[in-house]
């Protein structure tokens, strides 16, 4: 199994990922990235859906890098269909451009239940972040995070909630993670 650290994930997420293998007893490898999210922030500005660096940033670049020592490859995910609009526009099998190879998404068009059916069939545990906030919590890095998604992490994540407000404060910019009804609205509306 191959996990990448974001560097702006919640807390949980770690820790249920080294179980998971543990319990399967299938090997984990972490990769990072070179940067980590509030130094690509400082240099960049904040992710939004039009400035989406970092996904590649923080995901695909890491992962990419350790894959290149392999030859032939196929890279398996947990990509749902039901887990957004943008992706319920992908394909479940594709040709992955980053990595040079086939990408299969098994589960794709599976919906929660089923998700959870099969967790508890196989005796494996339920996400903290999914259970808290309905989301894997892997990359928290704003870019499509809602109103009520931030309002969720602060009930649940308020530390982390804190984190992403002192974040988008320190941006120059004047920028910030959440946008509603056309405005930028600062997190710390919401504190």
């Amino acid at each position: 199994a191959l996990h990448s650290d974001t560097t702006i994930s919640l807390p949980d997420v770690t820790p249920y990922v080294h179980g998971v293998c543990r319990i399967l007893q299938v090997p984990l490898v972490v990769v990072k990235p070179d940067k980590d999210f509030e130094t690509l922030v400082k240099e960049w500005g904040l992710p939004s859906i039009w400035k989406r660096w970092c996904c590649r940033e923080l995901k695909i670049k890491p992962m990419k890098a350790y894959m290149e020592s392999f030859g032939d490859k196929i890279v398996f995910d947990g990509i749902r269909a039901e887990e957004s609009s943008k992706r319920a526009k992908y394909k479940p099998i594709f040709w992955h451009r980053g990595f040079q190879c086939f990408s299969i998404s098994p589960i794709f068009y599976w919906n929660k239940e089923k998700v959870d059916q099969y967790l508890r069939s196989k005796g494996l545990p339920i996400s903290p972040t999914y259970r808290s906030v309905d989301f894997s919590g892997e990359c928290v890095c704003g870019a499509y995070l809602t109103e009520e998604r931030f309002k969720q992490l602060k009930i649940h994540y308020p530390e982390f909630f804190e984190k992403l407000a002192q974040i988008e404060e320190s941006v120059c910019t004047g920028y910030t993670f959440l946008y509603k009804d056309g405005k930028r609205e600062p997190l710390k509306k919401l504190l």
